[in-house]
């Protein structure tokens, strides 16, 4: 048998396969952008003034980041460059506070905002972390054509100046993450995320080239709050920043989902017998973890096995609308459904257990712990399967 990495977590397993099978392994790697290059689009930005020059003394900053389920941005070294942006302007610690995204999501912690800004940035600001169920702190701002109430985060909407800092990457709903997303859900309160979610085109269709309605919704309800500033970020499978936009929150998104595209489109080639689709880095819990398998469709032969790798290092996670409206959730299960139409699915993660997820996976899927053990099976499900192919950090690749 021969070795072969697989992305797990924090840390990364050795699985086996014959030594005769041809065994692929696909992984998105570019150099790391650098400190000038990171300050340039910046001060740069598409579509937009400078921060130091939309920003004025005495204003009020939010800056919302993405939360803690997601590994692309902000950065320490983009923070510092936003910082330097406000200084310029005038702009006095006092008035900025950083608020993560969190949507319908757990709540943050200090030590999540400490992961992600560091320490430093973390005791220097003040921290928000987002409640969508607190109506004490929502405000209502309208509804969006699409009749979608827009309920936000009033601290960020009473600001004088939003500015958003998070990633670009292939998403199911709405084809990329990033841009209007910071806002909604990213700060929204639950009816309005609800509404979104499940009122307005349902259809699982990652790296979509179409601007999906769904999208089109976010976008309506940031320009209804404001966002001034967008900065995103593109990272590669070891979470290295590669590349970046910044500027007006709809047109540098529009810039930067060009970029991803480019990134992280891979060409299929011949379909596999088997598909290891590891789910980092987005496997922090079950929920998450699922952008990882859709992905990996177009990677596998009809009839084949997708063993589909999740760390979910807390477990079953949090996201409320899968366990709090039925339609979300159903709208989820029939989505996997389809990816178990073309393939046995062998869902792995040793920090879950069956009872905890059986509601929410089809039938079909089979659950194996060990991920060792889920090799095994599908090995022993498709004995005369010599193709291979390991997606390393499924969540980022787009099969073209």
């Amino acid at each position: 048998m021969a070795k072969y990495k697989v992305a797990y977590g924090r840390k990364t397993l050795l699985v086996d396969f014959p030594e005769r099978w041809d065994v692929r392994t696909i992984k998105i790697s570019k150099d790391k952008i650098s400190q000038e290059r990171i300050r340039k689009v910046i001060v740069n930005p598409t579509g937009s003034l400078r921060i130091k020059d939309i920003a004025h003394k005495g204003d009020t900053i939010a800056i919302v980041i993405e939360d803690h389920t997601r590994c692309t941005l902000p950065s320490v070294d983009v923070m510092n460059v936003i910082l330097e942006e406000l200084k310029m302007a005038g702009v006095r610690d006092d008035d900025v506070f950083i608020i993560g995204a969190s949507a319908a999501h757990r709540k943050m912690v200090i030590s999540d905002f400490e992961d992600i800004l560091g320490v430093k940035i973390t005791k220097r600001f003040r921290i928000v972390s987002h409640d969508l169920f607190d109506e004490n702190i929502l405000k209502f701002i309208g509804n969006t054509s699409f009749g979608t109430p827009v309920w936000i985060n009033s601290e960020v909407a009473n600001s004088d100046i939003i500015i958003g800092v998070g990633g670009i990457a292939p998403h199911g709903s709405v084809g990329f993450s990033g841009g209007a997303k910071l806002i909604l859900p990213g700060v929204a309160g639950y009816s309005t995320i609800l509404y979104n979610h499940t009122k307005i085109d349902q259809k699982v269709d990652v790296g979509s080239r179409a601007i999906r309605l769904m999208r089109l919704d976010m976008e309506e309800a940031c320009r209804m709050v404001g966002m001034d500033f967008v900065i995103a970020g593109l990272i590669d499978s070891d979470l290295k920043l590669v590349d970046m936009v910044a500027g007006d929150p709809i047109e540098a998104h529009r810039k930067g989902i060009e970029k991803a595209r480019e990134l992280y489109q891979v060409k299929v080639g011949k379909e596999a017998d088997i598909v290891v689709a590891c789910s980092y880095p987005l496997d922090i819990d079950f929920f998450q973890s699922g952008k990882g398998l859709f992905t990996s469709v177009p990677f596998v032969k009809k009839g084949g096995i997708i063993v589909w790798v999740c760390s979910c290092i807390e477990g079953f996670g949090c996201h409320y609308l899968n366990t709090m409206s039925e339609v979300y959730k159903m709208n989820i299960k029939a989505a996997m459904q389809t990816v178990c139409d073309k393939a046995t699915v062998i869902f792995s993660s040793e920090n879950l257990k069956y009872e905890e997820i059986e509601d929410y996976l089809p039938k079909d899927v089979v659950f194996v712990q060990q991920t060792k053990k889920a090799i095994e099976k599908a090995i022993d499900l498709q004995p005369k399967g010599k193709n291979i192919t390991i997606l390393y950090s499924s969540p980022f690749i787009i099969g073209c």
